[in-house]
């Protein structure tokens, strides 16, 4: 009985997953999952929530300071030299397609 009530359970989330396509979010273009869009996207979400906290309560629109400025960039560059090298479905990199050109 327990049983069937965890598989119904299960069934009921990987339908959730499906649905939303949770998944997709966090595969590459060769289907590995990869996380660097969730850091991206949490640090994205971190610094607007606190940027808009310190705004708020100062009643003026502060400035980010240029240590999250570099953050930020350092994380979209590590996300495009993950791109640059990931290996496609065809087994080889952008950047070895990009040579061969």
């Amino acid at each position: 009985m327990k049983e069937e009530i965890m598989i119904k359970e299960i069934e009921e989330k990987s339908t959730i997953i499906k649905k939303y396509r949770i998944l997709e979010f966090f595969s590459e273009d060769n289907n590995i999952l990869s996380s660097m869009r969730l850091v991206f996207l949490m640090f994205g979400i971190a610094v607007v929530l606190v940027w808009s906290y310190v705004s708020i309560l100062s009643k003026t629109m502060s400035d980010i300071p240029a240590g999250v400025q570099t953050t930020c960039l350092i994380l979209i560059a590590g996300k495009g030299y993950q791109k640059l090298i990931e290996n496609g479905s065809d087994g080889t990199s952008v950047l070895e397609k990009l040579i061969k050109k």
